[in-house]
């Protein structure tokens, strides 16, 4: 998927039988960008304020999420990504504690102290490209490239590839020619 410079936002919308809460997340993706500021991925719940979202800040990856009552922040504050070449991400939430792994760069991990909770209530939506602010405005977009994102078993670029009705495409997004189907595969590989 390619994000134009005219902003553009990609939206998964689990159906009623999929939404569920979750205790565990497994995400991977690839993305390149240029950009200081955006929101990469977005990942958000249909009954409360829970998120996880992905984004650059300052040229560097972070996750930013919330379970219920804190943000907790997790990423790599050494390394710039906004090259304009591509970045793999992985991640892997267990309640509360994140690991994230950026290309072959050692793993970072949050592991919050203190009783909190660590479910994420009624996973519902990915969004790709920016967040949608609740007056419909898209905030924080990202213009460059996402190839392969893959949540829990969902790989949002096939379904957007089949035309699947759960996806939902607005403004400058393009679908670039590599194979979404195999992209899952080609990034546990890199």
């Amino acid at each position: 998927m390619i994000f134009g410079a005219k902003g553009g936002l990609v939206t998964f919308n689990f159906h009623e039988g999929q939404i569920m809460d979750e205790k565990d997340d497994r995400m991977a993706f690839a993305f390149k960008t240029s950009q200081e500021d955006a929101v990469v991925v977005r990942i958000s719940s249909s009954k409360s304020s829970d998120y996880f979202q992905v984004e650059i800040m300052d040229g560097k990856v972070l996750a930013v999420y919330n379970m219920g009552f804190v943000d907790h922040v997790v990423g790599d504050f050494s390394r710039k990504v906004n090259d304009n070449l591509y970045h793999v991400i992985k991640i892997y939430r267990s309640s509360l504690n994140v690991s994230m792994q950026i290309d072959d760069w050692s793993p970072v991990f949050k592991t919050p102290s203190g009783r909190q909770i660590g479910v994420f209530n009624q996973v519902s939506q990915i969004m790709i490209g920016g967040k949608r602010e609740s007056k419909g405005q898209v905030n924080r977009g990202f213009v460059g490239g996402v190839r392969g994102l893959w949540y829990d078993g969902v790989n949002v670029g096939e379904l957007m590839s089949r035309g699947d009705w759960r996806v939902k495409i607005e403004g400058d997004v393009t679908m670039t020619v590599r194979n979404e189907k195999n992209s899952q595969a080609d990034l546990s590989k890199e």
